[in-house]
């Protein structure tokens, strides 16, 4: 393939690259991999709408209001200080904080691939930059969690171009060149649809990378550096008004999951479904 950094038309010869139909990840040196990979990890937003596109199969994105979405997303995590600078930590108390993209809101209507992309594809990309980080991500049904995570762990096992990109983060026996070769993931490494954990270099946490949860489920003595909150509630609760109490009574404690506590990211993606429901109660 003719894709090098240093080739004033990158960008769009890594896009037709991409988008050959005889594409394949494995056919890329080891150069043009190290070249490709600040294309996806790229943090105005383009870099998680490619990755949404390209490596998690999001390809019925609509550019205006995706891209839009991304941006927005690529953000998340940040503290803009007094004097401009940015930086992706807790706050301190001796901080003079501009701005904080710490805790974000997302509301999009119905089939308009919010999870998909907020909340799979997001987590995957940041996780997949930064191993360390971890993510609790919760719903009024776990069961619908567990089922993200397994697609999640798909992506990562199947993605061709996932693991020629970002190698050092698969356990082994995770690629497709490890089961080839008869490689088994082995069998005390977190891995299935009830938590998995990428490869990272701490060794003081606890949490796995990705854990599920819903709202009414035992959580206790969690804490993670991301929260995802997605549709904690849903339509048919949103006609329940003790539900409702519950799931406002459950966000009132919800920052206790952070790490550290009240100091986390925070991400609420949803679809509003009452007028008086908790995300107006968190309004």
């Amino acid at each position: 393939y003719p894709l090098t950094a240093a080739a004033p038309d990158f960008e769009a010869d890594a896009q037709a690259t991409l988008d050959h139909p005889e594409f394949d990840a494995r056919d890329l040196t080891l150069g043009q991999l190290s070249d490709l990979k600040p294309y996806f990890e790229d943090r105005t937003g383009m870099g998680l709408y490619r990755f949404a596109y390209y490596i998690c199969g999001c390809r019925d994105m609509y550019e205006p209001l995706h891209l839009e979405v991304c941006t927005f997303l690529s953000r998340w995590g940040e503290l803009v200080l007094a004097d401009g600078t940015v930086v992706e930590r807790p706050p301190t108390d001796t901080d003079h904080i501009r701005e904080s993209w710490r805790r974000l809101m997302l509301l999009l209507p119905r089939d308009s691939f919010k999870t998909s992309i907020a909340t799979r594809a997001n987590s995957l990309w940041r996780a997949t930059m930064n191993p360390n980080l971890t993510f609790g991500i919760f719903n009024e049904s776990e069961a619908k969690v567990k089922s993200w995570i397994g697609s999640i762990k798909q992506v990562i096992e199947q993605s061709v171009l996932y693991q020629a990109l970002w190698p050092e983060v698969l356990p082994p026996g995770v690629s497709l060149a490890d089961r080839a070769a008869n490689v088994s993931i082995r069998k005390n490494w977190k891995w299935g649809d009830t938590g998995i954990v990428l490869v990272r270099d701490s060794l003081n946490v606890s949490e796995l990378t990705f854990e599920p949860f819903g709202i009414g489920g035992s959580h206790t003595g969690k804490h993670f550096t991301h929260v995802v909150l997605d549709d904690i509630i849903g339509e048919k609760s949103a006609d329940s008004e003790a539900v409702m109490q519950d799931a406002i009574h459950w966000i009132d404690h919800a920052r206790s999951l952070e790490r550290p506590p009240e100091g986390g990211c925070e991400l609420l993606n949803f679809t509003r479904w009452a007028y008086h429901d908790c995300y107006a109660h968190i309004l």
